[in-house]
């Protein structure tokens, strides 16, 4: 029974919270019934484990409906939106670092005194109620518990008949979504995801599933990747650019940039390189994407918004790179080496961590992640040594001000001749 009227009540309000006071957005006519008929499912679904599962499951979605429902309402207050694949995503890629600062930047007073409140509020009133049920039962003071579901029972069919009519009505407001919802989870690909537009996705929990499946769809074009780069060729190449870097920085303003105009001397050395024509800033670039993950997948691949098909249809340039002769690093502190760290992969190094991707795109890569994005300078320079390329040595560590705009470093050298 508390976990019918918590759970209940908390989709309730946090569907409130999210949706009718997003600017723009209104409140779901049928929500209270569609939720009705998920939190008896759920009940039922607990009712039928064994005691000792049934406790283990019912923590479980505890802590995941209220997790996710402060963070749904929180995003709505700081940034107008609600959760979706692109902030999971934000949460699996942040290191213990981000998290404090992120922390202490966002968590402040005016917080607790918004609507994310009745949500903390709600937790702590099913705490409390937890510990006084289990007071009531340590006291023996439950007789008075006892006697009224005694006297409840007496009415069951009346209840049961009560309840049947409520899940029948329910039903039939919310098939139609219902459908739309089971079409969502079910599509194959975004070709067909994008291609629902009726699915009313209005609770927190809605959200949490789509957004998971869009991130295991996206994993799935690992094989179209595969696929494509099987058929990639490289007819030739002359090495006009012998030595080529990349610098990709995160969270940097360009408006704060001396390369870009900025009037102070932010970054004096990457000035006096783009003055001798050795550094070339992206002056007419516009990400896709204000998030990481997104922005590598289209920042990595030959493909531009408005071709046909999607990112992966088209061949990685690293790859191409790779192909052409050039020995390629990837220098990252973003994305650890590690394939095993499935929802790491799914936030955004799937296609950059994979085993055969990755040799085909790279020679070296880092085999760790520093607390300083200026460490995989240091990461460079023993490849340097250990590999002994030909060519000579790049000195990125005395000739590029990073100036904390580092995420990763993709140095192309043509050749991938090693020196005995």
């Amino acid at each position: 029974m508390a976990f019918c009227v918590f759970m209940y009540a908390l989709c309730i309000l946090s569907t409130v919270c999210t949706v009718m006071f997003s600017a723009g957005e209104t409140l779901y006519k049928y929500s209270c019934f569609e939720i009705f008929i998920w939190i008896y499912l759920l009940a039922c679904l607990l009712t039928v484990l064994p005691n000792r599962v049934r406790m283990f499951v019912r923590l479980i979605i505890y802590v995941a409906f209220y997790t996710f429902s402060i963070i749904d309402v929180f995003c709505v207050i700081r940034y107008g939106t609600n959760i979706d694949r692109h902030i999971i995503a934000l949460i699996l890629e942040t290191n213990p670092k981000e998290a404090g600062e992120f922390f202490s930047t966002y968590i402040t007073e005016d917080i607790f005194k918004s609507k994310l409140m009745l949500i903390i509020f709600m937790l702590f009133s099913h705490i409390a109620w937890t510990g006084i049920r289990h007071f009531m039962y340590h006291w023996k003071i439950n007789r008075i518990a006892d006697s009224t579901i005694a006297n409840i029972s007496h009415h069951k069919r009346m209840m049961g008949a009560c309840t049947f009519f409520l899940l029948a009505i329910s039903v039939g407001f919310c098939a139609k979504n219902l459908n739309e919802m089971r079409k969502l989870l079910a599509a194959k690909d975004f070709t067909e995801l994008g291609s629902i537009k009726d699915a009313k996705v209005f609770t927190t929990a809605y959200r949490v599933a789509t957004s998971t499946k869009d991130m295991i769809l996206a994993s799935k074009q690992i094989g179209v990747l595969l696929e494509v780069s099987n058929i990639a060729s490289v007819d030739s190449c002359s090495f006009t650019s012998p030595d080529i870097v990349f610098i990709i920085g995160e969270s940097y303003n360009r408006h704060h940039s001396q390369i870009y105009g900025y009037e102070k001397k932010t970054t004096p050395r990457q000035k006096e390189m783009a003055d001798n024509g050795e550094l070339i800033p992206f002056m007419d670039v516009i990400t896709p994407y204000n998030f990481t993950n997104p922005a590598f997948k289209y920042m990595m691949t030959t493909y531009t918004i408005g071709d046909k098909g999607d990112w992966p249809n088209y061949p990685l340039f690293c790859d191409l790179f790779h192909k052409a002769g050039y020995h390629v690093t990837f220098l990252t502190n973003e994305f650890a080496p590690k394939e095993s760290l499935w929802f790491s992969d799914l936030a955004g190094g799937f296609f950059l961590n994979n085993t055969t991707l990755s040799a085909r795109q790279f020679d070296v890569r880092n085999k760790e992640m520093h607390e300083y994005d200026e460490d995989l300078l240091t990461d460079y320079h023993n490849i340097q040594a250990t590999n002994q390329l030909t060519g000579g040595v790049i000195d990125l560590q005395s000739s590029i001000s990073l100036d904390n705009t580092l995420i990763s470093l993709i140095v192309v050298r043509g050749t991938r001749r090693y020196s005995a």
